[in-house]
């Protein structure tokens, strides 16, 4: 019997924490294969044009601009050979201290809904710099502190940047985006382990009921619906870029009842899983 082929995952290059690469100039359009990270990746595109699925929705790369992708997000990029920039891969264990660590993960929840972070031409060298000096830093034996700060710096700037493109908030406003895109960064990597809103709720210091109404007023529904739209995408995923069967895919979002996990396939989708199989996989040609 054939072993399902599951969505190939890229390892940490080389086992580094961090590492560096050049999108150099091609002869011809690059197209790089479906895949995941256990790593996350902040590409810098300064020039060319191309596309970039990430999580079933594709996007229209327009340099200069960041595109961050997280670890276990399923992307494929297709660039133009006349496309340059870089890519910095890291682990979370690369971001060092705790507070970073929430800084950075507010940010890849922010840039989730909408990866693309536009830059002009001062901000776009601010970042290139920063790649120079972590290459140079990478080739000279790669002190893992200096990489850490060029990195974090990195990650502090397009912080900055994005939040300057949001309205003004008042503090409060302010603290209860912040709660959510923490929940959300929660939820992204606990949605198989986690299943009760208590769970969530404790490991971000407030209370459950706390947790729903700030959900409720920001976003107009539930952290139920938000966690069972973590593992609809998971599913789809696998439908689109998998070979298991239904059955296996429902066991692999934690759901062991095959006529279940239709059901509420269905219930949130609006089609089954074949069929939504079958719609997916013509749209994207899998």
């Amino acid at each position: 019997m054939k072993s399902p082929v599951l969505i190939p995952l890229h390892r940490a290059p080389g086992g580094e924490m961090i590492a560096f690469e050049r999108i150099e100039r091609t002869e011809e359009e690059v197209r790089n294969s479906v895949h995941r990270h256990e790593y996350a990746e902040i590409f810098v595109f300064a020039s060319g044009s191309g596309t970039h699925m990430i999580d079933l929705q594709l996007h229209r790369i327009a340099p200069p601009c960041v595109h961050i992708v997280r670890a276990g997000q399923v992307h494929q990029l297709v660039r133009s050979g006349d496309m340059e920039g870089l890519v910095i891969e890291f682990t979370p264990e690369a971001l060092g201290d705790a507070v970073r660590r929430a800084d950075a993960e507010t940010l890849f929840a922010a840039m989730a809904r909408k990866p693309g972070l536009e830059l002009d031409a001062q901000r776009l060298d601010v970042l290139l710099d920063l790649g120079r000096m972590l290459e140079a830093e990478i080739k000279d034996g790669g002190q893992i502190q200096v990489l850490a700060n060029y990195l974090g710096i990195a990650l502090a700037k397009c912080m900055r940047w994005w939040t300057e493109r949001l309205p003004d908030e008042g503090a409060t406003d302010a603290m209860q985006t912040d709660l959510i895109d923490r929940f959300r960064a929660l939820v992204d990597v606990r949605f198989l382990e986690y299943d009760q809103i208590r769970d969530y709720a404790d490991k971000l210091h407030v209370t459950p009921g706390h947790l729903t109404d700030v959900v409720r007023k920001r976003l107009g529904t539930t952290p139920s619906a938000l966690i069972d739209e973590r593992l609809l995408l998971e599913a789809k995923r696998l439908l689109l870029h998998g070979d298991q069967s239904v059955k296996e895919v429902g066991f692999g979002v934690g759901m062991n009842d095959p006529a279940y996990f239709a059901r509420w396939f269905k219930k949130l989708e609006g089609c089954t899983p074949v069929e939504y199989r079958g719609s997916v996989r013509e749209r994207f040609k899998a």
